[in-house]
């Protein structure tokens, strides 16, 4: 199938049962409602006595955001599922942990490993000739490419390793390395359809004028999510297409 047909189709999906995929967040939301109900009372709490703040309030920090990326993941997981397989999970499927929702978490972990050394390697490569072009010249321009480029090179990489994420939805095995491979006749659609699309949302926002406001700040918050479900949508596609293209060779 086609990229663009890809992305059509994505987009038809998404806009045909925009509630499933909205609920598939909910486990998220909730968790992230309930924080920051936690950390706004104990911020109040801190503003009466002060000397409670300090004790334990940055592992709290960092443990309640090690739960929203868990119960993120999951949610990914059922978004995954919904776009490839038309699942439709309960309520109590949304908010239950499973070991696959672990596995994905696993997928996931390592995949930002790899990315963090493939950013090392980067820099190591061309690090020095960027930082010295960047600091020859105020052309703004020239500046903007630089950081276009630099970030186009790991979207490319990370579009193509992102597969393994909704083969450990779907709980199939693939490894890291094995994605590589397999997606590199892929590569120009995974690149085009999922490493394209937050650069540009990105680009464009950049670009619109901004707003200090609690609206704004949601709106572009809700932007993105709608994003995301759309990457994750033309993720599943393409994966499911390379599957069938297996299947059928075999």
């Amino acid at each position: 199938m086609e990229v663009k047909n890809i992305i059509a189709e994505a987009f038809f999906t998404f806009n045909k049962d925009k509630i499933l995929f909205i609920r598939n967040f909910l486990p998220a939301l909730v968790t992230l409602i309930v924080i920051g109900i936690g950390l706004y009372s104990i911020d109040i709490e801190s503003k009466f006595s002060p000397e409670s703040q300090e004790f334990g309030y940055i592992p709290l920090l960092f443990l309640c955001i090690f739960a929203f990326l868990i119960i993120l993941a999951k949610s990914i997981v059922h978004t995954h599922r919904s776009f490839i397989l038309n699942e439709h999970a309960s309520i109590k499927e949304l908010f239950k942990l499973t070991r696959r929702d672990f596995r994905f978490i696993k997928k996931f972990i390592a995949l930002n490993i790899v990315m963090m050394l493939v950013g090392i390697v980067i820099m190591a490569m061309f690090g020095k000739y960027l930082i010295e072009l960047a600091q020859s010249t105020e052309n703004q321009a020239i500046l903007f490419i630089i950081g276009l480029i630099t970030t186009l090179m790991t979207a490319y990489i990370w579009s193509r390793l992102a597969i393994v994420l909704p083969s450990a939805a779907l709980d199939h095995s693939l490894s890291i390395q094995s994605a590589w491979n397999i997606s590199d006749d892929y590569s120009a659609k995974l690149f085009i359809g999922v490493g394209l699309l937050p650069v540009i949302t990105d680009l464009i926002i950049s670009y619109l004028p901004s707003f200090d406001s609690h609206i704004y700040t949601a709106s572009i918050a809700f932007v993105w999510g709608i994003v995301a479900i759309i990457e994750i949508g033309i993720l599943s596609l393409i994966y499911k297409d390379i599957t069938e293209d297996q299947e059928s060779t075999v």
